[in-house]
Formats: C-alpha cells, sequence, structure tokens
C-alpha cells in the first residue's frame, strides 16, 4: 500500500486562450448576427460582456478536458455535475493486489503526519506500532484502517474459490479513500458552476484544496473565462 496526494493535469491545450475565446465569439455572434465586429482583439471583450450579462450558455461552444487522480469520496460528488463526460478507473476490472493500493493523503491531517506518511513504505503490524506513536489517534486510524482493509482485500483476491476472490466482488471492502484517477470534460460554463460549488465555504476539504488548484491554473492560462470567479 502506498501514501499519495490528489493531483490534476489539464488534457486541453490551453496555450492559446484566444484561440478558444474566437471561436466562442464567432459563435455568439450568431445570435445577433453581428459578425461584421469581430475584429483581432474582439473576442475577449465580448466574451467577458457575455459573461458579465449572464449569457453564459454561449461560452459552452468550447470544450476543457482534466485528468484528475483524488480519492473516491471526492469522484462520488464530481460525477453529480452530469453536464460532463465522464471516464473513470473501474473497481471492478482494476485488481489492486497485482496493481498496488493507494490511498488518497487527506488535506487536513498535519503537516507531520503528511510528511511521515508520504514517505512510509512498510505498513506491517510493527511499523504501524511505531507510527502509532508519532500520529494523532484519527490520523493513526486512518491509516491503519486502510492498511488492514488492503490486507483482506490481498487475501480474498489470492485465494481462488473465496466468495470475494474476483476483484468485482473484493471492491465492496474498498475505502473512500482508495486512489481513482477520472477523467473530466466540459465546457467553460459547466467548469464555472464546478468550481464555484467546489471551492465554496461549504465544500468538503478535500474536494475544495483540489478545486481550487484547478481553478488556479484556469485564471492563470483562460483568465477572461475564470478571471473573474
Amino acid at each position: 500500500m502506498k501514501v499519495i496526494e490528489q493531483s490534476f493535469r489539464v488534457l486541453t491545450d490551453l496555450s492559446d486562450e484566444k484561440a478558444i475565446l474566437r471561436n466562442i465569439e464567432l459563435a455568439g455572434r450568431v445570435c445577433y448576427k453581428s459578425e461584421y465586429k469581430i475584429t483581432e482583439g474582439s473576442c475577449e471583450a465580448f466574451v467577458k460582456g457575455i459573461i458579465k450579462k449572464g449569457h453564459e450558455s454561449v461560452i459552452e461552444h468550447a470544450l476543457i478536458t482534466v485528468s484528475i487522480i483524488t480519492d473516491r469520496g471526492v469522484t462520488h460528488e464530481l460525477v453529480r455535475h452530469r453536464l460532463s463526460s465522464f471516464s473513470q478507473e473501474s473497481t471492478r476490472y482494476v485488481n489492486y493486489e497485482k496493481k498496488g493500493m493507494q490511498v488518497i493523503l487527506p488535506v487536513n491531517f498535519s503537516e507531520e503526519a503528511k510528511e511521515i506518511l508520504l514517505s512510509q513504505t512498510d505498513f506491517s503490524a510493527e511499523a504501524l506500532a511505531e507510527l502509532e506513536q508519532k500520529l494523532s489517534k484519527q490520523e493513526f486510524l486512518w491509516i491503519s484502517t486502510n492498511s488492514h482493509i488492503n490486507d483482506v482485500y490481498d487475501f480474498s483476491v489470492t485465494n481462488p474459490g473465496d466468495v470475494m476472490s474476483k476483484a468485482q466482488d473484493a471492491r465492496g471492502i474498498l475505502p473512500n479513500s482508495l486512489k481513482t484517477e477520472i477523467v473530466i470534460s466540459a465546457n467553460p460554463r459547466q467548469w464555472r458552476n464546478i468550481l464555484k460549488l467546489r471551492t465554496g465555504a461549504g465544500a468538503h476539504p478535500q474536494i475544495k484544496a483540489l478545486a481550487s488548484d484547478i481553478l488556479g491554473e484556469f485564471k492563470e492560462k483562460l483568465p477572461t473565462l475564470f478571471g473573474d470567479l
């Protein structure tokens, strides 16, 4: 078992924001038949204007794809944003005894615990006894529970004939902390909705940290579309 941090990478080339904005402007100006107003620098002002007016259906004429590595608890929330396309790592077909089970480090753990757990490679009974002295009670219960689940899962899938010997059956005991990868494709309007909701005050800490990082990159590379958030 291994403890890792959540992460993401944008699969869409965002290096040329103007190219994305030009397509949006061209589509949007059809509504007003004002294509004749298109100039070299008109797309930024046009898109900012429609966002300010709330006419965000026009910015659906673009697509951004992001690959995210996080825990399954977070992806249970992400897939509720239905105007998106999702492709997710399958616990039915992936055998984590062969692949090696990974769990996502909770963002609200202490910095000391994060450093310890990210560098830990041994989760035997002896190693866990040492960890118990270094971690808070809640942090230790998290890692020891996940370690036990890993042991039970490995035992199940390596015992042919057992009722849980297949990965699709053994997955029933896998935790929400299990690492998973999900690829999300959505238009800018939907990404704005996702990121506004998931960076809000009431958002879960894990998804809030992830969404804040994604928003930061979007604001840097697509300031016209996301700079106001």
